[in-house]
């Protein structure tokens, strides 16, 4: 008698089956449900990921999940019930209980490793990253999560990349982390993500640089695109810094970030970055409110760059050797600072650019204006305003390493003496270190609580450093005794701020509707022609809607005549093609001819365009 061949049982998937059929009535085949009240195949993510093989689903209920979980190089989609539903998001909770790092992506997890809707916080980690780490060539997708109030002592308070790690992470939001060193939302080091349609809100790095996202050496081909990137504070690069990289900034709306003392929106170091269709508004430092760079040469193209406040410099600054390209930006209503400032041997040629009331002039240094630049009202719909706000004050801008605490403070008067000075005082009180920006060249006394504590020699750029050891015998008995906010003085320097170095403590931007109004100098005004990739505005609608740019990140585009096919007849023929450009949801139009069938001009051929077209046919030849 033959045997029949025994069949091989594979007691996971049947796990799967049995519990699609029996423990989750409705749950589909190749999913687990993890449930902490016990209604799933798991209580535990982490369970639910040990026990699932490459292309299961998990599905995550609402609940308090005190846990931390790795993906162990699996590929599986871990996602809440309801992704698209903010409500359930922040209701699908995986709290770290600062235990450590909230989720781990370290054995080479690619893209079909997925973390969607799920709220992760908590996060605490001893070195980087707080909420989410990426190592070791990762590039999993995370997808529609709020990642929330992780902290850490090195980079990257709420997502750490670096080591080839390159995740796509979209729609998210990344809230309230901090850090101690670089990237208070993302720290990107050898990586290359792509980073789009994120708010990154309210986020730090006091200690160091890139508030919102720091992108390290390594990051080029890094893409930053259409995000709100808000609030975030930093020393250096409130909004976003970029440090010998080449990476692309688009589409985004960089809004009320803070950089103290330098580059509220954008820093820019040895960093050839690509900036177009941006709107940088209403951001805040002493120095480069809109962007910094240093030793770099972006391109800057398309930008809406309004209400910025930079105390003690300009809006945007080049130093060293950057020469950039700057054109077809608006450049206005800045608060305080100059709008163009190009010193110590950096360069700009800046044609097609927009000028509009900035307080302390249009530019500065070694700027050469092109025949071409406005120098007019671009006639916005709302420039936006400032107002009394929430924000950070003068005695909130200290930061906590972990080993050492740091503050900035603003040197103002008498004559031209001014500058800013960085200085540290360890927990142990071991040291108190002194560095001065930017101020007056000389020997200077230095007072602490109006003591007398030594001198410090400023070199002819403006920089000095005083170093000593609060144990000293030698020093005043009352030294040791400074304390966190104790104001330091230089020399003849009477008036001596901790903080920001702003007038007034709470102002914040509250943004209007930059969009080009329908009688803007602006419209057309822009370069003739671009690069292929800048294709589209601040709102995904095409560039050039007539023969040229518009100035600023709007690109005002103009009804459609319906004449699909140019053959000066709305006829049926152009009803043919309306059918194949019907979209029914915003964004770019499908191909540029579709533009003659926008009949409203709102880049989205729909059902409100298809009435206009019946408006306008002519007949059927």
């Amino acid at each position: 008698m033959t045997r029949k061949p025994m069949k091989r049982v594979c007691l996971r998937c049947g796990f799967c089956a049995l519990a699609c059929l029996w423990l989750v009535p409705g749950a589909a085949c190749g999913q687990f449900v993890v449930d902490a009240g016990g209604g799933g195949t798991h209580t535990s993510i982490q369970a639910a990921i040990n026990d699932a093989a490459n292309g299961l689903e998990i599905i995550v209920m609402p609940g308090q999940y005190a846990e931390r979980i790795d993906f162990s190089g699996k590929a599986v989609r871990v996602r809440g019930a309801d992704p698209f539903d903010r409500t359930v998001v922040e209701q699908t909770i995986v709290d770290a209980g600062s235990t450590g790092t909230v989720v781990n992506f370290s054995s080479g997890e690619g893209a079909g490793s997925v973390l969607e809707g799920l709220t992760i916080v908590n996060g605490k980690s001893d070195t980087d990253g707080g909420g989410v780490v990426c190592l070791a060539g990762s590039s999993p997708t995370i997808l529609r999560n709020v990642i929330l109030a992780n902290v850490c002592p090195g980079s990257g308070g709420g997502i750490y990349l670096a080591d080839g790690a390159s995740p796509r992470i979209e729609f998210n939001t990344i809230v309230g982390n901090r850090c101690g060193a670089r990237g208070g939302g993302i720290y990107a080091d050898a990586a290359s993500p792509v980073i789009m349609h994120n708010v990154i809100d309210g986020n730090q790095a006091g200690c160091s640089a890139g508030g919102g996202i720091y992108l390290a050496a390594g990051t080029d081909g890094t893409v930053v695109e259409a995000n709100d990137i808000l609030r975030n504070f930093a020393r250096l690069g409130g909004g976003i810094a970029v440090a010998d990289s080449d990476v692309r900034i688009e589409r985004n709306r960089l809004i009320n970030n803070y950089g103290i003392p330098r580059g509220g929106g954008v820093s820019l170091s040895n960093a050839d970055a690509t900036l177009v269709s941006n709107i940088i508004a209403g951001n805040r430092s002493a120095v480069a409110a809109g962007v910094d760079s240093a030793q770099s040469s972006p391109v800057l193209r398309g930008n809406t760059i309004l209400g910025n406040w930079a105390t003690d410099d300009a809006i945007l600054l080049f130093l060293g050797s950057s020469q950039p390209e700057l054109t077809g930006n608006i450049i206005a209503f800045s608060q305080a600072g100059v709008g163009v400032l190009a010193v110590a041997g950096a360069s700009v040629t800046a044609d097609r650019n927009c000028f509009f009331a900035n307080i302390d002039g249009d530019t500065s240094g070694s700027v050469t204006l092109g025949p071409d630049n406005l120098l007019a009202d671009p006639k916005l719909v709302e420039p936006g305003i400032w107002e009394p706000g929430i924000l950070l004050g003068n005695d909130e801008v200290p930061c906590d390493a972990g080993d050492r605490f740091e503050f900035v403070a603003n040197y103002v008067g008498p004559g031209p003496a001014r500058g800013y000075a960085q200085y540290r005082l360890r927990p142990e009180r071991e040291r108190f270190d002194i560095s001065l920006f930017d101020f007056p060249p000389g020997a200077h006394a230095v007072f602490v609580r109006d003591v007398n504590v030594g001198q410090i020699f400023v070199d002819g750029g403006g920089a000095g450093v005083l170093e000593f050891d609060t144990n000293d015998g030698t020093f005043p008995p009352s030294f040791p005794d400074v304390i966190m906010g104790n104001v330091v003085r230089i020399g003849s320097v009477t008036e001596a701020s901790l903080g920001p170095a702003w007038s007034g403590t709470n102002e914040q931007w509250v943004n209007g509707d930059p969009h080009l109004g329908s009688s803007s100098p602006a419209r057309d005004a822009g370069p003739t022609s671009i690069p292929v990739e800048d294709v589209a505005d601040i709102d995904g609608q095409p560039r050039f809607a007539s023969g040229a740019m518009d100035i600023g990140a709007d690109e005002t585009v103009p009804p459609g005549d319906g004449d699909f096919d140019s053959d000066g007849d709305v006829d049926f023929a152009d009803a043919q093609a309306l059918q194949l450009c019907f979209r029914g949801a915003p964004g770019s139009l499908p191909d540029p001819a579709c533009s003659a069938l926008d009949v409203d001009g709102d880049a989205d051929v729909d059902s409100v365009d298809w009435v206009g077209f019946l408006d306008l046919v002519t007949g059927p030849e």
